[in-house]
């Protein structure tokens, strides 16, 4: 998971990416998620920092990651479930597209509010998750 991270948010070839790959593999992911956030936060606007925490391109990599969801299958009406939804880079495009239920999960409060607030779809949940597990029975989702 620790090298998943580190190419992750390493994308953007940030001044930031030295500290962040440094603080990824010498602790627990939580803890170098908090540490990634705190750098962050002394660097950039919120906007940014949102933008930043999943390793820049944030536009451009939701609009990807949703063309991948669409050319495997994802219908309008489908329901996703999108784990580690973070500040709603997927979220966002899909939004456009989607018109069946979305449930957006990450263990980052301050990420899933930035979200659900970006996003502006009430019809669709974002929660908070304590561990990372998906709070749904299986068969139930078109895509996770």
């Amino acid at each position: 998971m620790r090298p998943a991270l580190i190419d992750m948010v390493c994308l953007s070839n940030r001044r930031p990416c030295k500290w962040i790959m440094k603080s990824a593999v010498k602790s627990s992911f939580r803890e170098a998620y908090v540490g990634i956030r705190r750098r962050l936060r002394s660097i950039y606007s919120q906007n940014t920092r949102m933008e930043m925490a999943v390793g820049g391109q944030f536009e451009a990599f939701g609009i990807l990651m949703r063309e991948l969801l669409i050319q495997t299958g994802l219908e309008r009406d489908g329901y996703v479930i999108d784990v580690g939804c973070g500040s709603g880079r997927l979220a966002k495009p899909l939004s456009q597209y989607l018109s069946g239920r979305y449930r957006g999960i990450d263990v980052e409060p301050k990420r899933v509010a930035y979200a659900r607030k970006s996003v502006k779809r009430p019809d669709w949940r974002f929660e908070i998750a304590a561990v990372v597990t998906i709070p749904e029975r299986d068969h139930q989702a078109d895509m996770v």
